[in-house]
């Protein structure tokens, strides 16, 4: 399967260099998750409600800050399990997906991957 993905990607890459940035970054996630990784929408409850990839759990970029700015244990402040755990972030945007993984690797979760916008999954 390893070698199929990576061949996926050189053909992506040799088709198109804009599917190789925006769908490298899918596969990969999708690989994540397969293998247990949390998938995380990072934007508003609003926005969760009305729709999101089937298993994410909502988490919004802003919740995760607050949480963390309230907590006197920061890392422990975050009910998203061991800090070992993978963890892929999504968002409408990349913008609050990139920032919710900055925010949850300063909490001490390091396997983080950040999949960018919503559209790409």
């Amino acid at each position: 399967m390893e070698t199929a993905f990576l061949l996926g990607c050189a053909a992506a890459v040799a088709w198109n260099g804009i599917v190789w940035a925006y769908g490298w970054r899918a596969l990969e996630a999708r690989r994540w998750v397969a293998r247990g990784a949390l998938l995380v929408d990072a934007r508003s409850v609003d926005e969760f409600a009305r729709g999101h990839v089937d298993g994410s759990v909502s988490f919004s970029a802003e919740g995760i800050a607050a949480q963390l700015d309230r907590a006197p244990y920061r890392s422990a402040a975050l009910p998203l399990g061991p800090h070992d755990r993978p963890i892929v972030v999504y968002s409408s945007s990349r913008a609050r997906s990139a920032e919710a993984a900055r925010w949850l690797r300063r909490a001490g979760y390091h396997r983080v991957l950040d999949a960018g916008a919503m559209s790409s999954w």
